[in-house]
């Protein structure tokens, strides 16, 4: 019993040195350290910044950061659009299961931007209806030994293409790097 007893003092006491402590502890102060805002390939419309509110205890420290590299108009699409850059490693991974090779031994030949007509991606399959629905997505062309694939896409799809059967469109839409962000609204 007598140690029970011990027990629940030394607890007490305990309880009662930490909430001393607690009241006498200052409130911490936060401090966030912001990044400045860079240069980015394409030009995004100004929106208002509200007025900054002060937070008692909360400093903002802005850090600087180095100057941004632009992207140059001639860096090949999956450099400069990360939906084209997944869309290539999903075809490499296919070319790559196919043949038995790393997909580092798999080179990408081209990657273009294009605007399908159809659900076929430009790729019918004979004796397979389409339906007509425009759909942004790309052709790209990877090679893998002396042997060259084709695949059709859209932004989650890819499809192997048999270049007989490839129909692409007249209309090329515009390259940007979100090529693929307007035709996901």
């Amino acid at each position: 019993m007598r140690r029970f007893l011990l027990a629940v003092v030394v607890a007490l006491l305990l309880v009662s040195c930490t909430a001393e402590q607690a009241a006498q502890t200052p409130e911490p102060t936060v401090t966030l350290i912001l990044a400045t805002a860079t240069q980015t390939p394409t030009p995004i419309p100004p929106t208002e910044t509200p007025e900054a509110t002060e937070v008692p205890g909360i400093t903002i420290e802005i850090a600087p950061t180095a100057a941004a590299t632009p992207v140059p108009s001639d860096a090949p699409l999956e450099e400069v659009d990360p939906v084209a850059a997944e869309l290539v490693f999903i075809a490499q991974g296919l070319v790559a299961d196919q043949t038995g090779l790393p997909t580092r031994r798999i080179r990408v030949v081209s990657v273009e931007a294009f605007l399908w007509r159809d659900t076929s991606l430009g790729c019918p399959v004979p004796g397979q209806a389409s339906t007509p629905n425009e759909t942004l997505g790309y052709r790209i062309v990877i090679q893998a030994g002396d042997t060259e694939y084709l695949f059709h896409t859209d932004v989650d799809r890819v499809i192997p293409c048999d270049p007989e059967n490839e129909v692409l469109p007249d209309v090329l839409p515009e390259v940007t790097p979100e090529i693929t962000d307007a035709g996901s609204s």
